[in-house]
């Protein structure tokens, strides 16, 4: 005998989720009762989505991912798309990094995602379902793998100062990472000592500049009068929420310029 039953409306946005072969599927609906969509991202190195907007609405999504549920951050996805990609990447002053301004269905790749996830519909003017379907897996991606394809959250650079580093003040190549699901990455370090002292050239990562609990994470000699060129593969990654910054052993004039990124931290 069957037996009759309400389907809650609103659990639509809860996900519909369906575990086979490794793999994880979520198909929601953002709507302007219900503009988010979280779910988590354990187990799994690779996450595919659609974004499918109502006919004449064109919504922006924002993709945030966390490592501790509490501390989210935008983030920015590979278009798969054969044109130009529609993500929107204002500045952070913009209040709207990332969003993907939809005009038609897109899909889009994020490699190594956060361990939490929450996308989310900031476009209310209009009540339209925007359907949003992800896919969760160990796959490859699109490409190799690499800390330069990671989404990332700013790319950084540093350039050398008038005179260069004449001290062993520690100086500061990067700002602080979002918070602490994220981490800055070095990728690239250019060195020339001008001066007629030897030095090792020390990159740390620091809460802040200067400050006493600074950790090591490269180190290297550069003799006076030479210079030396470092391109990072994978990038050299600085402590979750902490900054990166550059010391001298000794008093020298060293030019110092340094490029990097902001990514999810991985551990």
């Amino acid at each position: 005998m069957a037996v009759a039953s309400n389907f809650p409306v609103q659990i639509q946005n809860q996900g519909i989720v369906n575990v086979r072969n490794s793999e994880r599927t979520l198909r929601s609906v953002l709507t302007f009762q219900t503009p988010y969509l979280y779910f988590s991202t354990t187990g799994y190195s690779l996450m595919t989505l659609t974004i499918n907007p109502p006919v004449s609405f064109y919504p922006t999504v924002l993709i945030e991912a966390s490592n501790d549920g509490i501390n989210y951050g935008l983030i920015q996805p590979i278009s798969l798309s054969s044109v130009p990609s529609n993500i929107n990447a204002f500045s952070p002053s913009a209040g709207t990094n990332y969003g993907l301004l939809n005009y038609g269905c897109s899909s889009y790749q994020i490699p190594f995602p956060g361990k939490f996830i929450r996308i989310s519909l900031t476009t209310t003017g209009a009540n339209g379902g925007t359907i949003v379907n992800v896919l969760l897996n160990n796959g490859s991606g699109i490409s190799k793998q690499s800390d330069l394809q990671i989404p990332n959250i700013s790319s950084w650079s540093y350039v050398a100062a008038s005179g260069g580093i004449t001290n062993t003040t520690a100086v500061g190549l990067s700002a602080a990472a979002t918070n602490i699901s994220f981490a800055n990455i070095l990728l690239s370090l250019d060195l020339v000592n001008a001066g007629l002292t030897d030095t090792e050239v020390i990159i740390r990562s620091n809460a802040t500049v200067g400050g006493g609990s600074p950790t090591i994470i490269w180190r290297t000699f550069l003799k006076a009068g030479t210079n030396a060129s470092y391109r990072f593969t994978p990038g050299i990654k600085a402590v979750a929420g902490r900054l990166i910054e550059v010391i001298l052993s000794a008093t020298a004039t060293v030019y110092v310029n340094a490029q990097g990124t902001q990514i999810m931290s991985q551990s």
